[in-house]
């Protein structure tokens, strides 16, 4: 009796904000990566890390981020296929297509828990693409079998994360100011936070992508860009990046989150300060352990246990904690899972000059100690746009040339024949936003010590005149 052949069905993700996701059988390797350990731990990495403590849906995971990113880099290669069929840019996107969806795919794996901001608590974990490369080319793993399995090589996928990758405008799908990461993370971001500020024109955008030339080499296609059509993308584009900024400063940077993030950042550094004197509570996992003395470092087989719902085991573990010790520690881990207050927060000026942060951070660390977990000095800070200057062009044109190849947002007439145009040049929204730096100074401290804070910041400040709010 012979056998039937093998039928493999369609893979469907059900997304709540791009509906279905399908993964076709063609793609069957994708289905294989999402199956590995390496990235089924983003289900218990949140996306926004504690931010769901001041929007209380905000607790999406990397993983469905991470299969957005996917579908929006597969819409974006399909709309360049459909457009240049029969061409060297719907070749390059064939030969290409695979590696370009795996790094969309697994463009995360390498966060920890609490994505960034675990990142600042720590510089060894300060950059997880690095750890996302190891992750994607180890032989440790499964991942870099998988995709050598199906004829996908691990290092052209380590070179589109690591902005290395030859083809400029394929690398643009995965990182750039138009990239499938922002456009995904944007609109789920505000969808869970349950705002609109990050809504923008997603469809339109997919359809008027283009390929464009700034290069004065048109013919090299390693020079080539991802544009946006001259005739229909430039307001889609704008909406993008306000959509950005107005996430920025209504959820990303709000006071509320921002004040939790410190909190957290008190709590793992009492927590590191204890673990490195052996002095952590009896009952912390040891893996937390490991990874609070090793401060981030730990090897690959360790990551993938790594999690936020570990940390959650040992911060419960620490509010129990009863011994005098570890009574700073108990009030900062009691507060954070009750979200009650423990900190107290001072505004600074915005503009406060970095000589004078630089030396209200020395003098603070004089007084309690370097990383002291008693106080946290917030220095948010984001450009919306990051673009050259239309003003320097006449003056540095080789410089201007090289920085608008580097970063800009290009509108393009879907030739790479005549030059694309950097968007600052004809959008006065652009040419505003490219000056734009918004700048967030706050400080945190234990309120046992705001007194000594309040002097040493008057100390610091007075000089210059500028104002203190409480």
């Amino acid at each position: 009796m012979s056998s039937s052949p093998i039928f493999h069905r369609a893979r469907v993700f059900r997304d709540p904000v791009h509906g279905l996701i399908p993964i076709n059988a063609k793609d069957e390797f994708l289905s294989e990566l999402i199956d590995t350990p390496e990235f089924q731990r983003l289900h218990r990495v949140r996306q926004l890390g504690v931010a769901s403590m001041t929007f209380p849906g905000a607790d999406h995971s990397r993983f469905c981020h991470s299969i957005g990113v996917m579908h929006i880099a597969s819409r974006i290669l399909e709309v360049l296929r459909n457009r240049y069929h029969d061409s060297s840019i719907a070749n390059l996107v064939d030969k290409h297509r695979q590696t370009i969806l795996a790094a969309a795919l697994l463009h995360d794996i390498g966060h920890g828990p609490f994505s960034h901001l675990m990142e600042r608590a720590f510089k060894s974990s300060k950059d997880h693409e690095v750890r996302t490369m190891d992750m994607i080319t180890t032989s440790k793993g499964s991942v870099s079998q998988i995709l050598k399995r199906n004829g996908i090589n691990p290092d052209d996928v380590r070179q589109v994360i690591d902005h290395k990758f030859p083809f400029l405008f394929l690398q643009d799908i995965v990182s750039s100011q138009l990239d499938a990461d922002r456009m995904d993370y944007l609109i789920r971001d505000s969808h869970f936070a349950g705002v609109d500020y990050g809504v923008f024109d997603l469809e339109w955008i997919l359809n008027c992508f283009c390929v464009g030339s700034y290069a004065e080499d048109n013919t090299d296609p390693e020079r080539w860009r991802l544009c946006l059509d001259k005739k229909r993308g430039l307001q889609a584009a704008e909406q993008l990046i306000l959509a950005r900024q107005h996430m920025s400063l209504q959820v990303y940077y709000h006071k509320s989150t921002r004040r939790w993030e410190a909190v957290f950042l008190c709590l793992i550094r009492e927590a590191a300060r204890l673990a490195a004197e052996n002095a952590l509570p009896a009952n912390t996992p040891e893996l937390v352990v490991l990874y609070l003395k090793d401060r981030g470092r730990v090897n690959h087989e360790q990551f993938l246990f790594l999690d936020e719902p570990l940390m959650f085991t040992a911060f419960a573990l620490w509010r129990t904690a009863s011994k005098p010790e570890h009574q700073w520690l108990n009030k900062l881990a009691s507060g954070f899972l009750n979200r009650s207050k423990v900190l107290e927060r001072m505004d600074l000026q915005e503009d406060l000059p970095s000589h004078l942060e630089t030396l209200l951070r020395e003098n603070l660390n004089k007084a309690f100690g370097a990383e002291n977990s008693h106080w946290e000095l917030d220095q948010g800070e984001f450009t919306p746009y990051k673009g050259e200057d239309p003003d320097t062009k006449k003056g540095d044109p080789e410089g201007y040339e090289d920085s608008v190849l580097a970063t800009s947002i290009l509108l393009s007439d879907t030739t790479t024949t005549l030059r694309a145009v950097p968007v600052a040049e004809v959008s006065a929204i652009f040419k505003t936003l490219i000056d734009q730096r918004f700048r967030l100074r706050r400080l945190f401290c234990d309120p046992k010590i705001k007194i000594e804070v309040d002097r040493i910041v008057r100390d610091v400040l007075t000089s210059n005149q500028l104002v203190l709010h409480s």
